[in-house]
């Protein structure tokens, strides 16, 4: 017979509280940065160490934005991944 754990009141505001920090600490992290931003055209770089507004590189291989400086770290590993449209 299997075991199965039902979550009730006290454990469901836990679990909604421990969300609510990481994503308090996920926009600490970054300043804020929409998650919608992350990787458009003009909007954060792709890159999740860097995340940079600015985003004018597109890489056709992820089909996602780059700032100019992950471009070049990109570009020095594969040359024309990244262009500039």
């Amino acid at each position: 017979m299997s075991s199965v754990s039902v979550m009730h009141g006290k454990n469901v505001t836990s679990i909604r509280a421990r969300g609510q920090a990481a994503q308090n600490l996920f926009d600490a992290m970054t300043g804020g940065i929409q998650k919608s931003q992350k990787g458009v055209e003009g909007g954060n770089c792709n890159r999740t160490a860097c995340q940079a507004p600015g985003a004018t590189f597109y890489n056709a291989s992820t089909m996602k934005w780059y700032c100019p400086k992950c471009y070049e770290k990109i570009n020095d590993a594969n040359p024309g991944l990244c262009v500039e449209r």
